[in-house]
């Protein structure tokens, strides 16, 4: 038996990814949300969003209609993903830093 299957399999690795994506994705979409319902017109805030979940979703998308051929790449990566693990964790080290010394804004600059 090879497991779920199918558009189930698809809808448990959504919802999977759903729950471990949240606490990132949450607050860029309240801000984007926060900035859309103070936009000057509804199609501006329209606009933002828009622009939000095709930059979020077309990564996605691009990766499920070539998943076939990306296969073999991505196993290749196997070997070194500590080291993106090791960099992302070193990131949010940092962003924690600055969110915590009130100096977010440092990044702007």
């Amino acid at each position: 038996r090879q497991g779920l299957t199918g558009p189930w399999g698809a809808f448990v690795a959504g919802l999977a990814f759903s729950l471990g994506w949240t606490p990132c994705v949450g607050p860029v979409l309240g801000s984007i949300l926060a900035l859309a319902g103070s936009s000057d017109t509804l199609w501006q805030g329209a606009g933002l969003l828009a622009v939000y979940c095709v930059g979020l979703g077309l990564p996605f998308l691009i990766l499920g209609l070539a998943f076939e051929r990306v296969t073999g790449y991505l196993n290749r990566l196997k070997p070194y993903l500590k080291y993106f693990e090791w960099a992302a964790g070193l990131l949010l080290i940092v962003l924690g830093i600055l969110l915590f010394f009130d100096q977010l804004s440092w990044l702007t600059f």
